[in-house]
């Protein structure tokens, strides 16, 4: 988690995709959350705007939970602030979620599965996880040249449906991918 935290605490720079990403953000959910919500705006846009192309955005908050998770270990995460920080956001939010709840949790472990993707090796856990199927995707959605003239929304939102298909399909016939045949 070192590289990770190393990262959120220093800084990187807002690249293309992560403005895009907020903009699509903003659109799903009609509303500017990244900037209304504080807990939100105290990363996204930390000067009342959200954060520009190319300017540095620091996550410090999750680069002290995964410091805490790195030398804490899991119960960290299971239990004491953290744990209460989490189920306090999501009953703010409506959700259910109690301090047992994350108590009695178990982890399943499971297989790793990896692809080279645009010159990175991305790893992820195999089915029944949706792991395999995002990486997948990836792998897809790779093929597509979204850089061309003429790529529309529209042209990339049926890409992207395109490869979730065909990622399904492929992860319920892959048996090392699957775990199961009926997918």
């Amino acid at each position: 988690m070192a590289p990770a935290a190393d990262v959120a605490r220093n800084g990187f720079r807002v690249s293309e995709d992560l403005v895009r990403y907020m903009s699509i953000a903003k659109r799903i959910t009609k509303r500017n959350f990244l900037v209304e919500d504080p807990s939100w705006a105290l990363d996204f846009a930390p000067q009342g705007r959200l954060v520009q192309l190319g300017e540095i955005m620091y996550r410090k908050r999750y680069a002290a939970t995964l410091d805490a998770i790195a030398s804490e270990g899991p119960d960290a995460f299971y239990y004491g602030s953290i744990a209460n920080s989490t189920i306090r956001a999501i009953q703010k939010a409506n959700g259910i979620m109690t301090p047992e709840d994350l108590a009695s949790y178990t982890v399943s472990v499971r297989p790793v599965v990896q692809i080279e993707y645009k010159g990175y090796r991305l790893s992820s856990v195999s089915a029944p996880a949706s792991g395999s199927v995002a990486l997948q995707m990836l792998k897809t959605m790779e093929g597509y040249d979204t850089t061309l003239e003429g790529e529309t929304e529209e042209l990339s939102t049926h890409h992207m449906a395109e490869s979730m298909r065909f990622a399904y399909a492929a992860v319920c016939m892959h048996p090392f991918l699957s775990t199961t045949r009926r997918c």
